[in-house]
């Protein structure tokens, strides 16, 4: 019994003094602390370097919305949200078919290969009104807490999108569904909040 317990102490004081090596070796190369190695949806590597800011600064702009349905699956339409009192303008919305909303996540955009299979796998076996959310030139911010923030931003302007449809073509929102990923979740979280929590699933997932 005592050699069991030798032996699982011997292997615990290894891997803590690994551990402790490659702890300090980080500490050394700043990594964590100057700068980090991301890898985005797409898999892609990205070197982010939290000594220097940015040279094109913090980025400003608007979410944009592609329509996409089973007469335009490759060709999508831009939805632009009207102005107040003023209806949604779509020439392949179909007031009948539900809604599906799906947006990508931090230092992504809308062409990412997983977006794009789940809106094909959805067109394929469902006739429905897919919206796709890209608001990468906000998202491809190497500061993350400026692209965090401004989930709200794009969160509130997807739901002003989604009563648009439910005011020019009646889609009641017990009829949408929004997914995301990363920090495309929280968009949809925040849009289901500005939508009085009232949209019929919500989908997230991080990593």
């Amino acid at each position: 019994m005592l050699r069991r317990w030798c032996h699982i102490y011997i292997v615990f004081l290894f891997v803590a003094c690994l551990g402790s090596i490659e702890c300090q070796d980080d500490i050394n190369d700043g990594y964590g602390y100057s700068w980090l190695m991301f890898v985005d949806e797409a898999f892609n590597r990205h070197l982010l370097n939290f000594s220097v800011l940015p040279s094109h600064g913090i980025r400003y702009g608007k979410p944009v919305f592609y329509l996409y349905t089973r007469n335009n699956r490759e060709d999508p339409e831009v939805l632009f949200i009207p102005d107040d009192e003023e209806y949604l303008k779509s020439i392949y919305f179909n007031g009948s078919n539900d809604i599906r909303v799906v947006t990508h996540g931090w230092m992504s955009d809308y062409q990412v290969g997983w977006l794009q299979s789940i809106k094909d796998t959805l067109l394929q076996h469902y006739d429905l009104n897919v919206i796709t959310i890209d608001w990468a030139y906000l998202a491809k911010n190497p500061i993350y807490p400026w692209s965090a923030l401004i989930t709200r931003f794009v969160g509130k302007q997807t739901a002003k999108l989604l009563d648009a449809c439910t005011n020019t073509y009646g889609v009641g929102r017990h009829r949408m569904h929004l997914i995301g990923h990363s920090l495309g979740a929280q968009v949809m979280g925040y849009a289901g909040m500005f939508l009085n929590s009232e949209v019929h699933r919500i989908t997230g997932r991080y990593g």
